[in-house]
């Protein structure tokens, strides 16, 4: 492929995950400040010689394939030295908190905190030591703070820290490292387990939506202009490769011949869920029931793994069951199986969710309601 060709086609491209770790050699290729050399080489040993103890993942790649791919795509984006190096950090506090924990099972679910305590004031020296100017530093600090989960929190509640942060740099920072952070998990979602990796997508939709939401309602000052471009960057490169893995899993199911008269209709009652209902703009939770439109399955879509991501009373198993039923009875005249039915609702989430992805892409000011971040979700 010429360069011309190749500069035409980067707008769209997904980007892919580098199966080695990024070498520090590319991730300082083109910067020239000697602090952010400093920065940059001296945080991917501190990370290197962490993740050296760490287990290969499941795929069988080094565990360091993941902040080095994080920090690649955020150079990739245009952010700052700084925030490549915020990339290559944003999981290290929690790593060290589980090998923590590991040992000293009987703690209390607290007691990782004088662990974040103790990181910030390591990362704080390192900037010092570096010759970090101030400002940076702190962001530094911060970002690397708010995208640490605490294990008292669920996980609106961590993500709440990165997008409803009070410190509105510290939080455009941190929703840059998060974007690239779950587009490298579903680049390699051979990492999760089969039923695990739909719901992996819904992750990255309930980040998309929030990076949506702080898209739309920035306020255009100075530090919002210098950070909306890489964040619209990395939300459509992050949309576009969870829009795609969300394709290959709904074509992955086997449909059959006979089951296909049945994914046909649900085909078409998404298409009459969103052109004719006009629907999908909040979190509902559908009641489906003897006679109920078959629309009614894509009602509670966001629902039913939103169940799953906080926990809540109603589970993900009541829910697909629930839908099992309406299935059986609805469709009762094509004699399928319930594995046969299932496959075709496996079909129905993937595409459907595909669906709210190229809304949130391409629907100006599209977002879904209803989620925990939306409401304000706090300790």
């Amino acid at each position: 492929m010429d360069r011309n060709n190749r500069e035409q086609y980067k707008p769209f491209e997904i980007w892919h995950a580098r199966p080695e770790p990024v070498t520090l050699e590319e991730l300082l290729t083109g910067i020239e400040d000697p602090t952010d050399i400093g920065l940059i080489t001296r945080v991917y040993q501190l990370a290197q010689e962490l993740y050296s103890r760490m287990r290969r993942r499941k795929n069988g790649q080094q565990a360091f394939v993941h902040p080095t791919n994080v920090a690649r795509f955020l150079k990739l984006a245009g952010c700052k030295p700084y925030v490549i190096a915020i990339g290559l950090l944003h999981d290290v506090p929690e790593e060290r908190t589980d090998h923590f924990f590991n040992e000293y099972q009987e703690l209390h679910p607290d007691a990782s905190d004088p662990i974040r305590m103790h990181f910030s004031q390591e990362i704080s020296d390192l900037c010092y030591e570096v010759d970090v100017r101030p400002a940076e530093a702190r962001l530094i600090v911060g970002a690397t703070d708010a995208l640490t989960r605490k294990r008292s929190d669920n996980y609106y509640e961590s993500i709440n820290d990165v997008f409803n942060n009070a410190d509105r740099q510290v939080a455009y920072i941190a929703a840059m490292v998060k974007m690239a952070d779950r587009m490298h998990n579903i680049l390699t979602i051979d990492n999760y387990e089969a039923t695990d990796k739909i719901y992996q997508c819904y992750k990255n939709l309930s980040i998309l939506n929030s990076a949506k939401v702080m898209v739309t309602g920035m306020t255009w000052d100075a530090r919002a202009r210098e950070a909306a471009d890489s964040i619209v960057t990395l939300f459509k490169k992050c949309g576009k490769a969870t829009y795609r893995e969300l394709l290959r899993l709904a074509h992955s199911v086997n449909i059959k011949d006979h089951v296909f008269p049945m994914v046909t209709y649900l085909s078409l009652a998404f298409q009459k869920y969103l052109y004719e209902m006009d629907r999908l703009v909040t979190v509902t939770d559908s009641q489906l029931g003897p006679g109920s439109p078959i629309y009614e399955l894509f009602d509670g879509i966001i629902f039913k793994y939103d169940c799953k991501l906080k926990k809540a009373t109603v589970s993900l198993d009541e829910v697909e069951a629930r839908e099992l039923e309406f299935c059986k009875a609805t469709f009762a005249k094509l004699g399928l199986t319930d594995k046969e039915l299932k496959s075709a609702m496996y079909y129905k989430d993937a595409t459907a969710l595909a669906g709210v992805i190229g809304l949130l892409l391409y629907k100006q000011r599209f977002v879904v309601g209803g989620f925990g971040i939306n409401i304000g979700a706090r300790r």
